[in-house]
């Protein structure tokens, strides 16, 4: 089974193997939490960090570009963040806190499809109305409402699932 990162508008797609999606999501979990100053930045990393296999299940890991919570108002800051965030962890940045040694050529190889993928992202193909579920859906536990709290082991962004390098602790 596998995951798919998609922007089906351009026909572009990311596949990840179980392992490889979990590493991947965890590489930009390091980087872009400790890059994320703006709540609009913040609230990318933790939908991205929804996205912990091991929570939702093996193979379910997979999104669409355009369903990320972008907004209109501050697209270009964050489109300009995430691709910082990938360029960080292309650098290996917060790979010493882990507890395993990422295959670094194949995750730079997924890491520069996912930034081709993001540098084609314009605001118009924005899927507005699975943004807007997703915030309707967030309610006073959720971790954006409580000060956008961090794993104190791995400085990640907490989603509603937890830390996803901890896997929910």
């Amino acid at each position: 089974m596998s995951n798919i990162i998609s922007y089906d508008i351009k026909e572009l797609d990311l596949v990840c193997s179980n392992g490889m999606m979990s590493v991947l999501m965890t590489v930009i979990g390091l980087s872009g939490s400790a890059l994320a100053e703006k709540w609009y930045e913040k609230d990318l990393i933790v939908w991205l960090m929804e996205h912990d296999q091991s929570m939702i299940g093996l193979g379910m890991a997979g999104f669409e570009l355009t369903e990320l919570p972008w907004q209109e108002a501050y697209f270009a800051q964050q489109k300009q963040f995430l691709y910082e965030t990938l360029a960080l962890a292309k650098m290996g940045f917060g790979w010493d806190k882990l507890d395993y040694t990422p295959n670094k050529e194949l995750l730079l190889q997924k890491i520069e499809i996912l930034q081709k993928m993001l540098e084609q992202m314009v605001y118009e193909d924005v899927n507005y109305d699975i943004i807007q579920e997703w915030y309707d859906a967030c309610d006073d536990m959720e971790p954006m409402k409580n000060g956008y709290p961090i794993c104190q082991k791995h400085g990640i962004l907490l989603s509603v699932y937890g830390c996803v390098a901890c896997h929910g602790i």
